[in-house]
């Protein structure tokens, strides 16, 4: 098991949201980062199903939670004991907040853990690939 903190990346998502505050949406993304360790590094590659629940309030602030499942490419290595890249069910949960900037146009602040399990590996075994990581993005509703 390889557990990292998740510093860099990019993403995009598309999806559909409903009055009830039910949004589903399929995503994109790539994250990559340097472990604990500084000789350590892992990437991973994501495509997600999601499914989020907005906590609506009369503020411009709205709170959100949820999680998604799809599937994965990650990438952990170690100077000189490990190296290994593999395929598996990526999974995430998260929660966040979005301000409403304008009509259509919020600014996301959230949190993911995201992780690939039992990551199958050519003749070398299998393991997870696991982290956290902090994230700002733009939603565009129209």
């Amino acid at each position: 098991m390889w557990i990292t903190t998740l510093a860099g990346g990019v993403g995009a998502t598309v999806g559909a949201a409903w009055d009830n505050g039910l949004r589903l949406e399929n995503e994109l993304s790539y994250k990559q980062a340097d472990s604990r360790n500084t000789s350590d590094q892992a990437w991973a590659l994501g495509w997600l199903l999601n499914g989020w629940f907005d906590l609506r309030n009369s503020s411009g602030w709205t709170p959100y939670l949820g999680g998604g499942l799809g599937l994965g490419r990650g990438h952990a290595a170690s100077l000189g004991y490990v190296d290994h890249t593999g395929t598996g069910l990526a999974y995430q949960a998260g929660c966040g907040v979005a301000l409403k900037l304008a009509r259509g146009l919020d600014l996301d602040l959230g949190y993911r853990y995201f992780g690939i399990s039992d990551t199958s590996d050519e003749g070398i075994g299998s393991g997870d690939l696991s982290g956290s990581s902090f994230q700002a993005g733009v939603r565009l509703k129209f």
